[in-house]
């Protein structure tokens, strides 16, 4: 089965830099709802990547850790973004690819990896979709100081 790549998936810790208060703004649609907001704030991009994330309703915090970030496999989408969750990721990514992974895709033009526990492959595309579930990135602001909002103290890189 092959999936096309969401953008900041395709951007990998290293190649594409997002500094601190990044935000990153998608619209995402289910098959049985309408479309909304999913943002992600981005706390700490290197070594290691701390963000939060909120729709309309919850919110959450995922730490990914610096030895997913190099070189991890796979990719989680299924609990990670559940309401009130603060998820600690230590051998998989979310919204990115790890350094490794995104290198095979540039060189090879698509990938195999992990995805919520099943073998997929991906190759290189715009938009994330599926007969169920569409998501797609509308827009990206930089250099927000003070942009976050539940994340007070950086936990330690990992």
């Amino acid at each position: 089965m092959a999936f096309g790549l969401l953008t900041p998936v395709l951007a990998q810790a290293g190649s594409l830099e997002f500094g601190p208060g990044t935000i990153l703004v998608y619209e995402t649609q289910s098959a049985t709802k309408d479309p909304t907001q999913f943002v992600i704030r981005i706390a700490r991009f290197q070594p290691d990547i701390v963000l939060e994330w909120e729709t309309v309703s919850y919110q959450g915090t995922t730490h990914m850790f610096r030895a997913a970030v190099r070189g991890s496999r796979k990719i989680m989408t299924s609990g990670v973004f559940d309401p009130g969750v603060d998820t600690d990721a230590e051998d998989w990514m979310v919204k990115w690819l790890s350094r490794a992974v995104y290198e095979d895709l540039v060189r090879d033009g698509e990938i195999k990896l992990v995805l919520n526990n099943i073998p997929a492959r991906f190759e290189i595309g715009l938009e994330y979709e599926t007969p169920y579930y569409r998501e797609s990135l509308r827009r990206v602001a930089t250099d927000q100081k003070g942009s976050l909002r539940w994340i007070k103290r950086l936990p330690p890189v990992k």
